[in-house]
């Protein structure tokens, strides 16, 4: 049999078990009779969809990946990143030989499973009889497309689904940040989901572009947090998290990001505050992305940058400037704080701290200007200290509340002047 006819019979028969067999572990089951050529399927992060094949597998790696769920992470970034099995992959229109490395022992190819653009998982076929490596290949890309179409619909028992709504929800909220978050409250989504508050937005940049590797981190990190979005702009991952519900929560989400980019990419990611209401999320992504930009400069072939934005306030409005920055944030947190509580108690701690500050931190002189004794004006400071959750010793703090309570002065001369 040609080449042409072989295809043709390996598509009419994949094309007659998709319509027959309901999810993806009957098929590949069904394909595996059929031809005797074992065919895996995992996510990007190497963490097993489904197999069909001999029990054992003659891979040994395989084997273990079946056995356990997933790839041993020094196998993924040894083996399938470090011999360039996935960066060939992941670059290729089609099905590749995979007959190198590790793999050299045990005759395979493999090719990326796309939906909607995207590459979910990867999808390869264990040949053995070297020979049939032109057979292999057509089988190869036939099983990797009806994957597409089973892991689209949710055609597959798995711990890790692959949910096509969440893609145009993650779209939804990344990529129309002024959109009313109302709209989601009908959809199926959103009532599984809840959304709840405990909000953050990211985005990560690699140095150098890397679709296959950036793919697995993102993988990696939606199999710890599973209440997450992402969509690509470019080479770039914009990401929303829901749900964290503290400081180090967050902390903790942002050591297992860089523990799974670890020897896969130098990357700069750019983090924004916590926050309660979905609906500002467009100032959050703005937060994200500015603390990125602000982070690309100086990183180094094996860095991995995590920069939020309020801790680099300072450099985001000495490099960017502020008139590129949104208006709210512009304001730090804890000078939200001291107004709000100025407005609610009928008190004047903020221009209390703002004189302090430009006055150079001279208490003598800001208490003259203020026309108040100097005792009561380190009691007005060590009120603002409370109110704000912050120390006026720390000389960082300081130039941080200076910096904000200047541009702030700045906004509202301009302001007047209209």
């Amino acid at each position: 049999m040609d080449s042409n006819a072989e295809y043709s019979e390996i598509s009419r028969f994949v094309l007659q078990l998709m319509t027959k067999e309901k999810d993806l572990q009957s098929f590949l089951d069904e394909l595996y009779a059929r031809y005797g050529m074992p065919v895996i399927v995992t996510d990007m992060a190497y963490r097993l969809i489904a197999y069909g094949g001999s029990r054992p597998c003659a891979d040994p790696l395989w084997q273990k990946l079946i056995d356990s769920g997933a790839a041993e992470p020094e196998t993924v970034i040894n083996e399938y990143f470090g011999d360039g099995f996935t960066d060939r992959m992941i670059t290729s229109d089609g099905p590749v030989d995979a007959t190198w490395g590790v793999n050299a022992d045990y005759p395979q190819c493999t090719c990326t499973v796309k939906t909607e653009g995207s590459a979910e998982g990867c999808c390869s076929v264990l040949y053995m009889d070297r020979e049939r490596l032109d057979f292999a290949l057509e089988l190869n890309a036939a099983a990797a497309a009806a994957t597409s179409v089973y892991l689209s619909t949710g055609r597959y028992k798995s711990g890790h689904d692959y949910k096509p709504e969440r893609a145009a929800i993650a779209r939804f909220l990344l990529e129309n940040p002024d959109t009313p978050i109302s709209l989601l409250y009908g959809t199926e989504f959103y009532r599984t989901e809840k959304l709840t508050p405990g909000y953050m937005a990211a985005v990560i940049s690699p140095k150098e572009p890397n679709p296959a590797r950036m793919q697995n981190v993102l993988t990696c990190i939606r199999a710890k947090y599973p209440q997450m979005l992402y969509i690509y702009k470019g080479s770039d991952a914009y990401l929303f998290f829901w749900n964290l519900r503290s400081e180090k929560q967050k902390e903790k989400l942002l050591e297992e990001l860089r523990s799974d980019a670890q020897g896969k990419l130098s990357l700069v990611i750019g983090v924004s505050g916590l926050f309660g209401d979905a609906q500002e999320r467009g100032l959050y992504i703005e937060q994200a992305r500015l603390a990125m930009e602000c982070g690309r400069k100086g990183c180094g072939d094996n860095d991995i940058k995590t920069l939020c934005y309020y801790d680099c306030y300072v450099d985001i409005l000495l490099r960017l400037g502020y008139d590129v920055i949104s208006p709210e944030n512009l304001v730090l947190p804890e000078i939200k704080t001291l107004q709000d509580y100025d407005r609610e108690n009928n008190t004047g701690f903020f221009a209390s701290l703002e004189c302090y500050l430009d006055e150079y931190c001279d208490i003598s002189n800001a208490a003259a200007k203020l026309f108040i004794h100097r005792n009561s004006l380190f009691y007005r400071l060590s009120k603002c200290e409370d109110i704000m959750g912050l120390s006026l010793k720390d000389k960082d703090v300081r130039r941080k509340l200076s910096l904000c309570c200047s541009i702030l002065r700045l906004k509202e001369n301009e302001h007047s002047k209209k």
